[in-house]
């Protein structure tokens, strides 16, 4: 009986150690989706949406500095101009 326990206790601790380390592994690359997931929305926002969109969205003083720092812009372009 104290053999099937120690056998027992010993799968189970390697079962616990292994998981640790698969959940690290999951949450590493749950945070590379993230990161990729933001830089692609930066994108959409600072490059991909039309002039139209990017206007209409960010088109008061406030939220045309918001898109300007944002996306660095150093052009003239700027969404609360008509």
């Amino acid at each position: 009986m104290k053999k099937l326990l120690l056998v027992l206790a010993t799968f189970l601790l390697n079962g616990l150690l292994s998981s640790c380390s698969t959940l690290i592994g999951l949450a590493d690359k749950a945070g590379e989706i993230n990161d990729e997931a933001l830089n692609t929305a930066e994108f959409t926002i600072c490059h991909g949406a039309s002039v139209g969109s990017i206007r209409r969205h960010y088109g008061s003083p406030e939220k045309s500095k918001i898109w300007t720092d944002l996306c660095n812009s150093v052009d003239d372009f700027n969404p609360d101009a008509n």
